[in-house]
């Protein structure tokens, strides 16, 4: 696990930080943002994926390490199933990782990208939702770029980083509750009902 220090917190914060409302959202996208984004994320993708792929080649090899070490940290005790249901972890982890390297002066052209698209205005977020109709998903948001860097945490078999354009990824905000029940209940292969008996729990 990454060592949190108060730097590495406050670059965090700064980059990440939205009000309450906002929080894991799919932040809107306007003429702005695409036009940042075009101009700072999109000529830095070529060296943010490697980046990112050496992120996860290191975090992999640690979370596997931690899960072979302590069964009982892994999800339904079984270490072997990792990465499969560790979208989030890995996903906080590896942006975690980034920004650290960029704070030791180990980040690349990559992390100095994403730091002047920020600081021109670029919207960096973490944001959680509906991933093409089919399950919930966690992926960063640079401006109207999906970058995931948990692409294989559902199906091992697709390729670790997956990024392209907002429009075209298919994630989207949770719209309403009944749409939460109707993806839960496809990715989870399970039925939801109202809690009408027990109201107190």
């Amino acid at each position: 696990m990454t060592p949190r220090s108060p730097e590495l917190d406050a670059l965090l914060d700064r980059l990440l930080g939205r009000g309450p409302r906002d929080f894991e959202r799919v932040m809107p996208i306007d003429a702005r943002q695409e036009a940042l984004t075009e101009q700072h994320v999109v000529p830095a993708l070529p060296i943010l994926e490697p980046e990112f792929l050496a992120i996860r080649e290191e975090l992999d090899r640690d979370m596997r390490g931690r899960l072979e070490a302590n069964p009982a940290m892994a999800i339904r005790g079984d270490p072997s199933r990792y990465p499969k249901g560790y979208c989030l972890p890995i996903t906080i982890q590896s942006f975690e990782r980034f920004c650290a390297r960029g704070i030791e002066g180990r980040g690349s052209e990559g992390f100095r990208a994403v730091w002047r698209f920020h600081e021109a205005g670029g919207v960096v977020a973490r944001g959680w939702g509906i991933l093409r109709e089919q399950y919930f998903q966690n992926a960063m948001q640079l401006g109207s770029w999906y970058f995931d860097v948990a692409n294989d945490t559902v199906d091992v078999r697709k390729p670790k980083i997956e990024h392209l354009p907002m429009a075209a990824s298919g994630f989207r905000n949770v719209a309403s509750l009944a749409d939460f029940v109707r993806i839960a209940e496809r990715s989870w292969r399970s039925s939801i009902l109202p809690n009408l008996e027990l109201q107190r729990l």
